[in-house]
């Protein structure tokens, strides 16, 4: 009875309860997971950040309109800058009508992604363009459509 006890007490410790450590499947199991997890993540986190520079570039056009406008109010015009960007404005509207002309979230070197601006030669009009990440095209106060293509929409204000 004694011997019998004694080999039960032995296959139970050997047994896999008393294992000090996991499978490689459980391993395995845990790292897929983990990896999906991360995925899913990041791909919000990257879609989020994409909203919110978009925001970002909406607002910054509403604040570049508004200081267009008060110029044309004070001097009969928009100011001169012929499809250069938006930085072309700093001598005409900073600091009397904004305080720094704001530049694209990501896109900050100079070329057709940064804010674009237009005059008409006759002063009459103007068009603020930049491109989106992820909202359809959207034209405010405009006169005109675009064209789709690429990834995201064109954003552009217009004035008068």
């Amino acid at each position: 009875m004694i011997n019998k006890i004694r080999k039960t007490l032995t296959l139970t410790q050997n047994s896999y309860f008393y294992s000090k450590g996991f499978t490689l499947i459980e391993l395995l199991v845990v790292i897929a997971i983990i990896g999906i997890l991360a995925t899913v993540i990041t791909v919000a986190v990257s879609s989020a950040r994409k909203k919110a520079r978009d925001a970002s570039r909406q607002s910054d056009f509403k604040n570049l309109s508004t200081a267009l406008e008060m110029y044309n109010n004070d001097n009969g015009k928009y100011p001169n800058g012929n499809w250069g960007t938006a930085q072309s404005l700093t001598s005409s509207l900073v600091p009397d009508y904004i305080s720094k002309i704001p530049e694209d979230p990501k896109f900050t070197e100079a070329g057709w992604y940064n804010y674009s601006y237009k005059y008409w030669s006759d002063g009459s009009k103007f068009v603020l363009l930049t491109r989106r990440e992820t909202e359809p095209h959207t034209f405010v106060n405009c006169w005109f459509e675009w064209g789709s293509g690429g990834s995201g929409g064109w954003y552009a204000v217009c004035g008068s």
